[in-house]
């Protein structure tokens, strides 16, 4: 116990100074390391440079950010011109470059650092971004992007840049899947975020849409003022109940695209009973969003009706099914559709899960009914055409469904 208090009590030893710049210049060489720079010595900076190990140490200072000169992009070139054929000073003067908004020289840094040592993941991911940004090439973008996610395959940084890019190219959803994966990081910045909801509504995943839309805009730093903007509008368009077409109309106005206004369109010329002009909508709406389970599934149901259109409704409900599997709406039509196609037991069993969620329309009981009594099941097949009777059947069916009860 003595000999704790007295070791307690000895004043500590000052670490020499040359041992503590050798600590530092270890330390930096670690983080250079990690960053993809290899084979970083004093001895083989100085050799390369042709200089002393006191004037490299020097320079593996400036480039570590430790030296009190300011690094403008002009010292860097200087640097890089004695240097070559190190990576990460060019990529050093590359950062210097882009914040004088000299970006086509940055991305020549870039590049040139990436080819010194093409494992530099940084570099492919800063080539990605100006190119998406300033220097507006989205093919060259989504290369760099694709170099750096395969370089850092677990980086959320790299999944979230290159899903951005994979949306804008139509690639939607790949661009969900790693927008998903990005959106699960400690930090996400809202450009992920929105971007998240538009992939999720491309592929109508409306709920997660929404949800990424609104955690975008709590997010910090808050997303800037056309980006909040178009979040809630976003917000607006995809409220239930729908909002009034006249907003939809005016957000069409300054955007012929906009899917969400088009989807209120559609839903309003549906409901006022013009279905071919619904129709025609919905069609415009898997043009720019191929793979949305929202457009497939209205489009379904108002096809439905038609004979000569059920082949296509079937193909439109089924795809539409793996997205929105639990979608009463959907399962009902999807049903009828089965029904036409003699399926009676899993038509059967698709209108009793859909009515377990919601009252079953009129045509739909009609329906359930036929298929029970295929079945044999009479009793249940009367109480069905019976309740389709009382729901106000007409037409054709009506006096099939008298027919049959007689």
């Amino acid at each position: 116990m003595e000999n704790e208090v007295r070791e307690e009590q000895q004043p500590k030893r000052r670490m020499p100074a040359s041992d503590r710049r050798e600590g530092i210049l270890e330390a930096a060489r670690l983080a250079f390391s990690e960053a993809g720079y290899r084979d970083v010595s004093l001895k083989s900076i100085a050799t390369r440079a042709g200089v002393s190990k006191a004037e490299a140490r020097q320079r593996l200072a400036l480039l570590s950010g430790e030296s009190s000169t300011p690094q403008t992009s002009a010292e860097l070139a200087a640097l890089a011109g004695q240097m070559p054929k190190d990576p990460l000073l060019r990529t050093r003067l590359a950062e210097a470059l882009e914040k004088e908004n000299k970006f086509t020289e940055a991305a020549a840094a870039y590049e040139t650092a990436l080819t010194l040592n093409p494992e530099l993941a940084p570099a492919a991911l800063k080539l990605a971004e100006l190119h998406d940004g300033p220097l507006n090439d989205p093919a060259k973008a989504l290369a760099f992007a694709r170099k750096a996610r395969d370089l850092a395959p677990s980086d959320p940084v790299v999944a979230g840049v290159l899903g951005g890019l994979a949306y804008r190219s139509g690639e939607h959803q790949w661009s969900y899947d790693l927008l998903t994966e990005a959106s699960r990081a400690a930090h996400r910045p809202a450009r992920v975020l929105l971007d998240l909801g538009r992939a999720a509504y491309s592929l109508g995943r409306l709920t997660e849409a929404r949800v990424a839309m609104e955690n975008a805009l709590q997010a910090s730093p808050a997303p800037d003022p056309q980006a909040s903007a178009e979040a809630r509008t976003f917000l607006a368009l995809t409220a239930v109940p729908a909002p009034a077409e006249a907003l939809a109309q005016q957000t069409l106005a300054g955007d012929a695209d906009n899917v969400p206004a088009l989807m209120v369109v559609a839903d309003a010329r549906f409901r006022g009973g013009d279905t071919a002009a619904a129709v025609a909508t919905w069609e415009k709406v898997l043009g720019l969003f191929p793979e949305s389970a929202l457009a497939r599934k209205y489009l379904a149901i108002a096809l439905v009706r038609d004979p000569a259109a059920r082949s296509r409704a079937y193909d439109l409900a089924f795809k539409a099914r793996e997205t929105l599997p639990d979608d009463p709406e959907l399962t009902e039509a999807f049903a009828v559709l089965v029904h036409h196609r003699n399926d009676h037991q899993y038509a059967v069993d698709l209108f009793l899960q859909a009515a377990a969620k919601r009252p079953l329309a009129a045509t739909s009981l009609y329906c359930l009914g036929v298929s029970q009594l295929a079945l044999g099941d009479t009793d249940a097949g009367r109480t069905s055409l019976t309740r389709a009777v009382a729901a106000g059947l007409n037409g054709t069916e009506a006096e099939q469904a008298a027919k049959l009860l007689q």
